[in-house]
């Protein structure tokens, strides 16, 4: 375990602790939307979304809903040099500001169309980007990369308010006590990452590559492609599945914590000025939104049923090579009996077995 790090303890039939620091060990019908409607299927959300809520999720995991113990106070904020804000869409007063005519030429660079087109065209870009709910990670407070999110419908469904709480939260990820096999032929018991979380309530639904905020609230890969950039979850935060295997490699590495931002609010706009500019931000979301579309023409659908995948090679049009994160002396699918995806493959992968009896991980 890495210095200043620690262990929570935690007895339950299926959790079984939080690693708080640690340190990285040794086809059917084809349904793919048409090329002009993909802006539109990544700006639609569901009225209810089909998982679990974050108290169901609690409960299932054995987690108290308080989030005291996993607030970052901003004193501590030179503790965690990997940092994830997250920026959420707002009508009334979005990060990105107002439409300036001086992006024009940044939106729709041909300069052949007539001057009146273009600049309805570029506003209309602008509007697109601008409503996106995204996130910019960052190490050492140096930018490593923007990404698009999804966060909570913000309505009622289920019982309650479905909202992303905003605040700032330890990111850590969720490990089990497993017997692995050693090169001498002894099997020790070790504290192994499980990014293999799913939904109980519903379907088994993955939350794959998942790092915890607390209670319910996880920030895991998604399948639904079609609703990244919205809001779409009970409360979660969403992301593509290279998006969340990138993090949950990262947080191996650095101490991590997440900054969600309220909607709207003066907080959020500062903290965005204090990262980035909106010139780079429209550049940055039009190259993450054609990362989605690629894939999503690559794989025929907007619903993407697999254990993980990288996004597609500009010049093969075929998935980048990857090498995928250990959880373990091992890498995360062979030590947790999870096949490797193929980059071809389009059905949804399961474990060849069930997870080992949980423990209990002491302070």
């Amino acid at each position: 375990m890495n210095a200043g790090g620690s262990t929570v303890k935690k007895t339950n039939s299926f959790l079984v602790g939080a690693i708080l620091s640690f340190v990285l060990f040794g086809c059917g019908k084809d349904d793919s939307p048409a090329p002009e409607a993909l802006d539109e299927v990544l700006t639609e959300s569901p009225v209810d979304p089909n998982e679990s809520t974050p108290e169901e999720l609690a409960k299932q995991l054995g987690l108290e809903m308080a989030s005291t113990n996993r607030k970052v106070p901003a004193s501590q904020f030179k503790d965690y040099p990997l940092v994830v804000d997250i920026f959420r869409s707002s009508a009334s007063r979005p990060v990105a500001g107002a439409f300036r005519e001086s992006y024009v030429d940044q939106l729709v660079p041909d300069r052949s169309l007539p001057p009146q087109y273009r600049l309805e065209l570029a506003r209309k870009r602008f509007a697109n980007a601008a409503a996106q709910e995204f996130a910019i990670t960052s190490i050492h407070g140096k930018i490593r990369k923007f990404q698009i999110v999804s966060t909570a419908i913000e309505a009622e469904a289920r019982g309650g308010f479905r909202t992303t709480p905003s605040g700032n939260f330890k990111l850590d990820a969720i490990a089990y006590q497993k017997r692995v096999l050693q090169p001498d032929g002894t099997r020790p018991l070790m504290l192994v990452l499980f990014p293999w979380l799913k939904s109980a309530t519903y379907d088994n639904s993955p939350m794959y590559w998942g790092l915890w905020l607390f209670g319910g609230y996880f920030m895991h890969s998604t399948p639904h492609y079609g609703q990244l950039g919205t809001r779409a979850s009970m409360g979660c935060i969403r992301q593509a599945f290279p998006d969340a295997i990138e993090l949950f490699r990262l947080r191996q590495y650095y101490r991590g914590m997440v900054r969600i931002h309220p909607i709207g609010s003066e907080q959020a706009v500062r903290r965005f000025q204090e990262l980035s500019t909106t010139e780079r931000l429209l550049q940055e979301i039009g190259r993450e939104k054609q990362k989605i579309r690629d894939y999503i023409a690559f794989n025929r659908s907007t619903e993407v049923h697999s254990n993980g995948h990288t996004w597609i090679d500009a010049s093969t049009r075929q998935p980048n090579l990857i090498d995928w994160p250990n959880c373990g002396p091992i890498d995360c699918f062979t030590i947790w009996g999870m096949r490797v995806p193929s980059s071809h493959s389009r059905e949804r992968l399961v474990p060849d077995h069930e997870p080992p009896i949980p423990f209990t991980v002491a302070q």
